[in-house]
């Protein structure tokens, strides 16, 4: 496979991936995840000394799953820095590091520079991290840290690599993994006070958070947890397997680990086989480009990145333009910002006119709505924020995307939450194939009674609120606001107590 000459000098250039990153970067720079604000509103709320609350005065709820990135995220809100800028800045800046320290892994290893070269490319090329270092979240950041604590394994450099896992461990739960991967392997190189030292400062936290929450489980993964649906996992390992192509990396990280059989390159299949059972035991997410797999994608390329440098010259080639490919149908989401600035906001400023502050809202999107309406108090019949309900759905293993609650359940989750005496309810209804008419029949209302009635059974069928609409104590007592539309097919659709 020969290249023209200029498109060979840009590959072979050491810099080109990362200005293919940070070009990245910038198209995808009003991409936003509106779980980020739920974190942003936990810190900020901190930095005010109120403490980890997602509602000032309740008692504490930890409705985040990234305990060490909510408490980070404390400084820029005391400094009264913009949030997500902030937070897309360190995305930015990890997705650069997990560049630079996959690619010194290769070398570490013994990789050439072509090898090295590879490694560059496939992360800057890998639509997964290019996406979601934009998301607001600490998804990326997670992936920096994990792969840097392997390349201070490899150097035998054992007080980083152990702090470094330490700190994924508290980034994501899941990153208990690597934590305990990481430490057998520098136990079994006879090491083991930076083991101890990293396992006692990640149980002082967990000890911390037991205390403060009253548990060790976030409320985030009671309601996650679910059960095993093996076609809702399965569909996900496969969407994994194809997703750039990285079904081609996970197989060549197994044949490094089972060829060379040292400790770095067998713990880091381990790991990676062990976030495909992650995946498959989670099923169903709401979350596209495999974000779940993300904290060890840069390890699956990383041991991935000799062999394929090795190989035939297309292999690397065609990794790295499924990559791009895969960006195509999340270029939509370049708008996502402007979407919620002009939805989720006029909404909170709606509810606002609507309630005084500490009054209780309840609305299934906790991110950029309550973010811009900080002094109402929100709850979702999810249950990410509540723990009551998150207890119901952990009891009968009810993930809220792949499994409904049973009867007995719903009818516990509305107890609760007519027993919080809401002053409103935000419904989100989802036309989907009727969001033409439903369009054109929203324009058409003439009387508040009109515009409600268009939107009733989209509403009815949303299975988030537990059949709470259908409630007796909801039709009377509670009467139609308004609509907002975020897009044809997405409205809220905001009601309040008489």
């Amino acid at each position: 496979m020969h290249l023209p000459r200029r498109l060979a000098v840009f590959l072979a250039d050491p810099m080109a991936p990362y200005a293919v990153a940070l070009a990245a970067q910038l198209i995808f720079l009003g991409y936003m995840k509106d779980d980020a604000y739920i974190e942003y509103r936990y810190a900020t709320n901190a930095a005010h000394g109120h403490g980890l609350t997602f509602n000032v005065g309740d008692a504490p709820v930890e409705g985040f799953t990234s305990f060490l990135w909510t408490v980070f995220l404390i400084v820029p809100a005391w400094l009264h820095l913009p949030m997500l800028a902030f937070a897309k800045l360190a995305g930015a800046a990890a997705l650069v590091g997990c560049i630079v320290v996959t690619a010194r892994l290769v070398g570490a290893r013994g990789g050439d520079e072509r090898a090295v070269q590879v490694a560059r490319w496939l992360v800057a090329t890998n639509a997964s991290l290019l996406v979601w270092a934009q998301s607001g979240m600490e998804t990326v950041q997670t992936a920096f840290v994990v792969v840097a604590a392997v390349y201070f394994l490899e150097l035998r450099r054992h007080w980083p690599a152990m702090l470094l896992a330490a700190a994924a461990a508290l980034l994501r739960p899941e990153c208990h993994l690597v934590l305990f991967l990481v430490g057998a392997v520098v136990v079994w190189r006879r090491a083991p006070l930076p083991v101890l030292v990293a396992l006692l400062a990640v149980g002082a936290v967990h000890y911390w958070r037991w205390r403060y929450f009253g548990g060790l489980l976030p409320n985030t993964a009671l309601v996650k947890s679910g059960r095993l649906i093996w076609r809702h996992g399965l569909r996900q390992l496969g969407e994994l397997m194809v997703s750039s192509l990285a079904g081609i990396c996970i197989a060549l990280t197994i044949v490094e680990a089972w060829r060379k059989r040292d400790a770095v390159a067998v713990i880091s299949a381990a790991a990676v086989l062990l976030f495909c059972v992650y995946l498959v035991r989670i099923g169903k997410d709401e979350m596209f480009l495999m974000r779940l797999f993300i904290p060890v994608w840069p390890l699956a390329l990383a041991m991935a990145a000799e062999r394929l440098a090795r190989g035939w010259r297309f292999l690397p080639v065609a990794v790295c333009i499924a990559g791009i490919l895969w960006l195509g149908p999340r270029l939509p989401t370049v708008g996502y910002w402007l979407l919620g600035e002009r939805s989720h906001v006029p909404l909170a400023q709606l509810m606002k006119k609507h309630a005084r502050p500490g009054d209780v809202v309840i609305f299934q999107d906790l991110g950029q709505t309550p973010w811009a309406a900080m002094e109402l108090r929100f709850v979702d019949p999810i249950g990410l924020v509540d723990s009551v309900i998150g207890h119901v759905r952990y009891r009968e293993h009810s993930s809220p995307f792949s499994m409904a609650l049973t009867e007995k359940g719903q009818a516990e989750v509305v107890d609760h939450l007519f027993a919080l005496d809401p002053k409103l309810i935000a419904f989100v209804a989802y036309p989907e194939q009727y969001a033409a008419d439903v369009r054109r029949s929203a324009d058409a209302a003439r009387t508040p009674a009109e515009l409600a009635a268009v939107f009733e059974p989209f509403v009815l069928r949303n299975p988030y609120y537990c059949g709470l609409y259908d409630d007796g104590r909801f039709r009377a007592r509670f009467r139609f606001v308004d609509v907002i539309r975020r897009k044809d097919n997405y409205w809220f659709v905001l009601y309040e107590r008489i």
